[in-house]
């Protein structure tokens, strides 16, 4: 065993003291082990008790304090899928917000295994499936994923043989606890490792219908639209409410960014998300195309999908997009739904914008992602935002995880925000709207919300409380209640977690029709 030492002696190179006789720690002594290879601090301290003419050595840590952390959260980051029955252990990487689960909710595809071997002594199988769990811990860091781990909850299903000895042929007794199961001892021990990195977090429990909206099958549909491929998402719902509902999103978030609100919206309507041309997986576009060209991409995957007439909502960026839409395309709107709008670009935007697009081109990511999380998110005198410390660390990672694909198209899309501008004062169609967003946005604030609102024949404006221009992710329940409802026709007045619904609206002006 090699310790760094606070002060001479030393005995091995870096003020390290290499002990010339073994150590045996004999109590948690798999924990020290799990501590030192995943390379985490542990404080050693060396006594002498002179009644058994014994050195000593006493190893002591601390682990982090678990957080908690939203399940949608943790899917749109990316997350690895864990099988802890697979021989060897075999790890599936999962597409941002998705669950590529099959029909028994096994992952599926083609996973990456890390060979280990349980045979042999006692501390042989213990080192080998250590070894296998730090380089899948440190793969996952790599790409900047979460784990998924299923629940091996053995307690009550214990094994058992049926005696042959006489007695009743009911009679049965445990041949082998839960813990002495591999799996369950590979479990264990990764839930430890989790720990020792401070990367645990728990999720809050959630009913299993929930899961099931999860899983539900959809759509993905491949397009081109004046030679740029582009890719949306449709999932349907054959009992619809309302109509098909089309969610566009901010700049930083793609089709599966949505999945999350998918258990409150999915059984109201068909859902309909999309990364268009220059966002998401989709194809690079120059900056020169401008908000026009986006707006008559979404028509044209309104007519290839064959859906008339949509419930439009926008979010950031997608509300300048859905907002051109709706203009020039009206005979396509049922209602419409804006969050985080803007008729000018946020000052702190247009300031932040130079810095950040150099800072990018340098190759200097982590100030780039700081910048980002700054101009997103309310600081902390603003208000309570919930969920506030773990969306910006979402956010956090999010930025940093970007791939060059990704990063060349952040900075096109500044680019072309800039020079075309959000707003355009054409008609807006005289249907149902609604503006809402948190009620400490720092970036698009409630007043710009409210000059949105204001410039719409038929729009109301509220704020949600406890949340800011995220507000999407902070409080995703009841954003997805506000769409929901609104889409529904039903009362928005009053609700709990809204402040007072404003009526604001424009002189309903004859909308143009294009075709």
């Amino acid at each position: 065993m090699s310790i760094r030492l606070p002060a001479p002696p030393a005995n091995a190179p870096h003020g390290r003291y290499v002990l010339t006789c073994r150590v045996a720690f004999r109590h948690r002594g798999g924990q020290w082990a799990d501590r030192v290879a995943a390379g985490r601090a542990v404080a050693h301290r060396l006594h002498y008790d002179t009644g058994r003419n014994r050195w000593y050595a006493t190893a002591s840590w601390q682990n982090p304090p678990a957080r908690t952390v939203l399940l949608e959260a943790v899917r749109a980051g990316g997350l690895a899928g864990v099988d802890m029955n697979a021989d060897p252990l075999a790890a599936w990487r999962l597409a941002p917000g998705s669950w590529l689960l099959d029909e028994h909710g096994n992952p599926a595809g083609e996973p990456h295994r890390f060979d280990h071997q349980l045979t042999g002594t006692a501390r042989h199988p213990d080192a080998q499936v250590r070894h296998a769990l730090i380089h899948l811990l440190h793969r996952a860091a790599r790409h900047g994923l979460a784990l998924a781990i299923e629940d091996l909850d053995f307690a009550a299903d214990k094994i058992r043989e049926k005696h042959r000895d006489g007695r009743s042929p009911g009679a049965a007794r445990s041949t082998e606890s839960p813990q002495d199961r591999p799996q369950m001892r590979g479990y264990a021990r990764l839930v430890e490792l989790l720990v020792i990195m401070g990367w645990f977090a728990t999720i809050p429990s959630f009913p299993e219908s929930s899961m099931r909206t999860a899983v539900t099958t959809a759509e993905e549909r491949s397009l081109v639209f004046e030679g740029f491929a582009y890719e949306c998402r449709i999932v349907p719902q054959p009992s619809p409410r309302t109509d098909p509902l089309v969610l566009l999103g901010g700049s930083s978030q793609n089709r599966y960014s949505w999945q999350g609100h998918e258990k409150w919206l999915a059984p109201l309507c068909t859902l309909i998300t999309v990364d268009l041309p220059g966002y998401g997986s989709s194809d690079f576009l120059p900056a020169h195309y401008g908000i026009d060209f986006l707006a008559a991409a979404v028509r044209h995957m309104l007519v290839e999908i064959e859906a008339p007439r949509v419930n439009l909502f926008g979010g950031c960026f997608g509300e300048v997009v859905a907002l051109r839409f709706a203009q020039l395309y009206p005979d396509f709107v049922s209602r419409i739904v804006f969050c985080g709008a803007a008729k000018r670009l946020p000052g702190i935007y247009v300031d932040a914008v130079p810095r950040l697009s150099r800072a990018l081109e340098r190759g200097e990511i982590a100030q780039a992602a700081d910048g980002l999380v700054r101009m997103f998110m309310s600081n902390p005198g603003a208000g309570q935002v919930r969920r506030h410390a773990a969306v910006t660390r979402l956010l956090h990672r999010q930025f940093m995880n970007q791939t060059p694909d990704e990063l060349s198209k952040a900075l096109e899309h500044n680019t072309r925000l800039t020079t075309h501008g959000c707003y355009e004062p054409l008609p807006v169609p005289d249907v149902p709207s609604l503006v809402f967003t948190g009620e400490y946005d720092t970036l698009c604030t409630p007043q710009m919300g409210r000059e949105v609102a204001a410039a719409m024949p038929s729009a109301r404006f509220t704020t949600i409380k406890e949340a800011d221009h995220l507000v999407t992710v902070e409080r995703m329940q009841e954003a997805a209640d506000l769409i929901g409802r609104f889409c529904t026709d039903r009362p928005i007045d009053d609700l709990p977690y809204c402040n007072v619904v404003e009526s604001l609206c424009a002189d309903s002006v004859p909308a143009p029709r294009r075709h």
